[in-house]
């Protein structure tokens, strides 16, 4: 049971991390039917799990206060749930998915020209000064893999209306991915991208592995 609740298809299948909280439910969950178990020895059963190699302990931001050390030398809060917990390989992915991201920089991966840019924004008038610093970093800056952060309505998606225009002056085809499908058409109404789902394009071309298909 540990080891499922560790795999991909337990506590990280739809989040990064869990709490203690998330094992002691996920531990009742998988509980025979008609089973009667004891309140404590579910808890226990959660913290040998937590205790275990399966389980990676990530302490959060706080503030000056109390807190206790592991014998492991580890430093915990006392609120045992403002504490998150992951595991190795998911740890593992992500570092991969960083790593790629790193080397992915200064890779000329789809260059617009500068005409394409400025023709590109000039069409759209209302864009502001980020938004339009916005589309010259993703159609110039050449790297592989761009990270663009910004609340809702913002923008964003209107921008990257300006920014499919560029790259297809570049001849560069242009697709759109979201995690939802109301996402994938929200994109393509706003920016009029193409787009379509992680899952179906996943499975639309499984040989290009799910850590290419970008948010």
């Amino acid at each position: 049971m540990f080891d499922e609740l560790a795999s991909p298809t337990g506590l990280t299948r739809r989040a990064s991390t869990f709490s203690r909280r998330d094992v002691v439910q996920a531990l009742s969950e998988r509980l025979p039917a008609g089973a009667v178990a004891d309140a404590r020895a579910v808890e226990a059963g959660a913290d040998r799990f937590l205790g275990s190699s399966r389980v990676v302990v990530l302490l959060p931001e706080r503030e000056e206060g109390d807190a206790f050390r592991r014998r492991d030398g580890r430093v915990l809060p006392v609120a045992g749930e403002q504490v998150a917990y992951s595991t190795p390989e998911l740890l593992a992915l992500e570092q991969r998915l960083v790593d790629r991201a790193i080397e992915a920089r200064c890779a000329d991966a789809a260059v617009s020209s500068t005409v394409a840019v400025a023709d590109a924004v000039a069409a759209r008038p209302t864009l502001s000064g980020e938004q339009r610093v916005m589309v010259e970093r993703l159609c110039l800056g050449g790297d592989g893999v761009v990270v663009v952060v910004g609340k809702a309505g913002t923008g964003k998606t209107f921008a990257l209306g300006a920014a499919r225009d560029a790259w297809q002056a570049a001849a560069h085809p242009v697709l759109g991915v979201a995690v939802a499908r109301r996402a994938a058409g929200e994109l393509q109404d706003g920016a009029g991208i193409a787009t379509t789902s992680v899952a179906r394009a996943a499975r639309c071309a499984p040989h290009r592995g799910a850590e290419r298909v970008a948010r």
